[in-house]
């Protein structure tokens, strides 16, 4: 049993110093996530001049992070729909009952409530790549 699990060992080891890290992908996201809290800044401290530079971190960044997404993922399709299509129905649903209670609306897939966007969009993004 110990042969067994040191061989095991041995080949996780193997892939992950197989794996290379691209930094350029890390240091991007970093400039993204960095842009993400400016933008959030500028929102509250809107002026004209600051509406400029909001609206211009706004055209870009989260079409590159969901571009990101999809080309890090490893997700196969049967599993991209268990962990991000099926928790973004749920979610949907809980979302239009709770709404619901507030204001009579209809419930539809496409128009994600809230922040659900992002999973919605994610899964789009990554089906990119997939196929």
């Amino acid at each position: 049993m110990f042969l067994v699990n040191y061989l095991c060992l041995k080949k996780e080891i193997k892939v992950v110093i197989s794996m290379k890290r691209n930094y350029m992908i890390d240091n991007a996201k970093g400039i993204l996530i960095f842009l993400v809290v400016l933008g959030h800044f500028l929102e509250c401290n809107m002026t004209d001049r600051v509406s400029i530079i909001y609206k211009f971190i706004y055209s870009f960044y989260i079409p590159v992070f969901i571009y990101f997404s999809g080309y890090l993922v490893k997700y196969k399709p049967d599993k991209m729909i268990k962990k991000i299509l099926l928790p973004y129905i749920i979610f949907q649903i809980i979302a239009f009952l709770f709404y619901n209670l507030f204001e009579p609306t209809k419930f539809t897939l496409i128009a994600p409530y809230r922040s659900l966007w992002y999973m919605f969009a994610l899964f789009f993004g990554i089906c990119r790549f997939l196929f």
